[in-house]
């Protein structure tokens, strides 16, 4: 049996990335694969997951700027109650850098 994956990418709040990752869990009888993607300059999600710091760690406590044209989680710090949420949600996180960003965020349209 062969087990598909889909990779859901939303630049939306938190409450609708839950709301949607258990309507797919629900009503796909495929394995769903929630993956975060975050701006190389503003990864305060990526770091606070992969450290388990969650707003216990900053980006530029890392000696990143911050600087993005990103928006939605691209801050400089994660919220705990956000981490909480996303940890229970995700697979996995990534980098991206900004000129990349919005070529495949067309390319979901």
């Amino acid at each position: 049996m062969s087990i598909q994956s889909l990779f859901t990418y939303l630049a939306e709040s938190v409450e609708r990335l839950a709301e949607l990752h258990l309507d797919l869990r629900k009503s796909m009888e495929r394995t769903c694969m929630f993956s975060l993607q975050s701006p190389t300059h503003a990864p305060c999600m990526t770091l606070g997951l992969a450290t388990g710091l969650n707003d216990g760690i900053a980006c530029s406590d890392i000696g990143l700027d911050g600087k993005t044209a990103a928006d939605g989680l691209a801050v400089g710090r994660a919220s705990r109650l956000v981490g909480d949420i996303m940890s229970t949600l995700l697979e996995a996180c990534f980098t991206i850098e900004d000129d990349k960003l919005y070529p495949f965020l067309t390319k979901l349209c």
